[in-house]
């Protein structure tokens, strides 16, 4: 048959379909290399195994021990060898270049980090966590305002008519509560003491014993009981008003994303593209054993990247809001020889008379997220 002055041979039409697509190459070369195995196994029983003689009444219909059967068997195998080289099926002849894994809709997920908060970690510039929360308890009524088992510390900063309902009630509870009347007394000796001594008419060189006594029972009804109630409460708002804690930060040394960078860089949607398929974005969750809801804001340095200031519960998971990057700001990240986290960490509400009996009661896992598909480029060998 002629095609265009030229003569079409009768295999062309094979050779032709076989080209159509990788996947058809991969699955000619997956049966031959099946049957080679079979082959090699076969080999390998004729030759050098001694076969035991049958245990069934019934005789085997193949003598293999023929010689000549040997060699019947050897010539197709041969063949079948023999046409495992055809150039027609090297897969060395394959463009590989911009093969994608995955469609548009595929989503792929690379752990970025896990970072463990110690309790130790979190502190102001007076003291531990565990110490802060301690002194709010003694601070704070037993009982609060309201019918609610949580202090609104953001209320406590910006509104004064909401701390004077605290205040009233932890003088309330003074007056009827022996038990609270001591814990503020205990406070006020070990880390107010010079401030009431003046309201209590001591000398500094005052015992504990008699700083205690005399604070309890000038508070009960003493002449200086109105001075005393108003030094604890102004000692109570300024402490209450002033909680906070010292922004976390953490060093996450070298991002070694090897090979991998490329993949999730390099057909990523342009910034302003209506409707992306291929995205990269920083995802996470934190989890919290803390009695205290936070507002946290991490970034990343040196690539700038911010994560949106998110709030988390107390003793829960919360997950991140996610956070789109850009080929930049990667690249910029996994040049740095040292990536550094800083989370800048508001107290919103803390829930009194919990045990923090963790070491490490926060934990928060970030994690990179490609959406679409990966590009992965093998470069061919020369022939």
């Amino acid at each position: 048959m002629a095609t265009n002055g030229k003569t079409a041979r009768p295999t062309s039409g094979k050779i032709r379909l076989a080209q159509n697509g990788i996947v058809i190459r991969i699955f000619v070369l997956l049966v031959r290399t099946y049957y080679l195995c079979w082959a090699k196994t076969l080999l390998f029983r004729l030759f050098f195994l001694q076969f035991p003689a049958p245990r069934h009444k019934r005789t085997m219909k193949t003598d293999i021990s023929n010689p000549m059967k040997k060699l019947l068997l050897l010539c197709p195998l041969a063949l079948l060898t023999v046409g495992c080289f055809d150039r027609d099926y090297d897969l060395s002849d394959l463009d590989t270049d911009h093969i994608a894994i995955g469609d548009d809709a595929s989503c792929f997920d690379l752990p970025l980090a896990n970072i463990k908060v110690a309790l130790d970690d979190i502190h102001d510039d007076k003291g531990s966590l565990r110490q802060m929360l301690a002194e709010a308890d003694v601070w704070l009524p037993s009982a609060l305002p309201g019918d609610t088992d949580y202090v609104d510390l953001h209320r406590v900063r910006t509104e004064d008519a909401y701390l004077d309902t605290l205040l009233d009630a932890l003088i309330d509870e003074m007056t009827s509560d022996e038990e609270k009347l001591a814990q503020v007394a205990d406070l006020a000796w070990s880390d107010y003491r010079i401030k009431f001594l003046g309201t209590l008419n001591l000398p500094a060189g005052v015992t504990e014993a008699q700083f205690l006594q005399t604070f309890k029972a000038q508070f009960r009804a003493g002449t200086l009981s109105s001075a005393i109630r108003t030094k604890t409460e102004e000692s109570a708002r300024n402490y209450l008003t002033a909680l906070d804690v010292e922004t976390l930060e953490y060093e996450l040394g070298e991002l070694d994303l090897g090979d991998a960078l490329d993949m999730l860089v390099d057909n990523l949607d342009p910034e302003g593209t209506p409707d992306p398929v291929n995205t990269l974005s920083i995802e996470g969750e934190v989890v919290s054993s803390l009695p205290l809801t936070l507002n946290l804001s991490p970034s990343f340095d040196p690539a700038d990247i911010r994560i949106s200031t998110f709030l988390i519960e107390a003793d829960a998971t919360t997950q991140l809001p996610s956070t789109r990057i850009y080929a930049e700001d990667l690249r910029r990240l996994s040049r740095a020889s040292n990536v550094t986290v800083r989370v800048p960490v508001d107290l919103q509400r803390y829930y009194p008379g919990t045990v923090i009996d963790q070491q490490t009661p926060v934990t928060i896992r970030l994690s990179l997220r490609k959406t679409g598909a990966l590009n992965l480029e093998l470069r061919s060998t020369a022939k």
